[in-house]
């Protein structure tokens, strides 16, 4: 989850406040007129007490003086950055993830606490904001007959043994990957190879090629049919 915008104090006093929330996890930044930075964290476990890191110092806010602000929870650490430069961040210690609780999850408790609130604010600034972005990742859900999902979904994590990849298609609604090839029967290569062989795994010597051309990026969908009939020819690219 990442929030984006550039700031536009209308006057240089009081403060923009952030906020970003993860699994009952809330995370605030503040950014005072005067350049004080901060972050604070709130646990799920006490809502109610501020985790603090030590304040941070950016140039003052200047009236008419657009700033590009940056607010992130990516791979579980949080960042507030300005002009592209990283103020605060979080460390391990202050947060992070707990493998047997999200394990203890189910199914739809995870779905619910997918979910993300994003907010942002001021405290007696005035203020314009400019070219507004909430960014979310893309979201793998389970795909398969069982209710938790294939292997390496849900509650059944998969370990990757040497020279084994999961694949994760770019279109998690639909994508044909690993969450949906648990058939090793289909193929004689696979079921020559016995229990060498995971489920869900592509093996090291069957990777052929590498992805160079996004050749049917997301296009127009037919009203009635649901499903996209014309590419978006202006999204054909070659991948760097």
């Amino acid at each position: 989850m990442r929030l984006e915008f550039t700031l536009a104090p209308v006057e240089a006093r009081g403060s923009l406040a952030m906020m970003l929330s993860k699994d009952n996890w809330r995370f605030v930044a503040r950014i005072d007129a005067d350049g004080t930075a901060r972050l604070s964290v709130y646990e799920p476990a006490a809502p109610d007490r501020e985790i603090a890191l030590p304040p941070a110092r950016i140039d003052p806010l200047e009236a008419g003086r657009a700033r590009t602000i940056a607010f992130e929870n990516v791979d579980y650490r949080v960042r507030l950055s300005v002009d592209g430069e990283v103020v605060l961040q979080t460390t391990d210690e202050t947060y992070g993830p707990t493998p047997s609780f999200l394990r203890s999850w189910t199914r739809s408790e995870r779905l619910r606490q997918a979910r993300a609130t994003v907010r942002v604010g001021s405290n007696g600034m005035p203020l314009e904001l400019w070219h507004l972005r909430v960014l979310r990742d893309v979201y793998y859900q389970p795909r398969g007959q069982s209710s938790e999902g294939p292997a390496g979904t849900g509650s059944q994590p998969i370990v990757l043994r040497d020279g084994e990849y999961y694949m994760c298609g770019d279109n998690s609604p639909q994508s044909k990957d690993s969450r949906m090839w648990q058939r090793a029967e289909l193929s004689f290569f696979l079921q020559s190879r016995g229990d060498a062989y995971q489920i869900g795994t592509v093996p090291e010597d069957q990777l052929i090629g590498k992805a160079f051309f996004v050749y049917w990026p997301a296009g127009g969908r037919v009203p009635l049919a649901g499903w996209p009939i014309l590419p978006n020819m202006g999204q054909m690219r070659i991948i760097r």
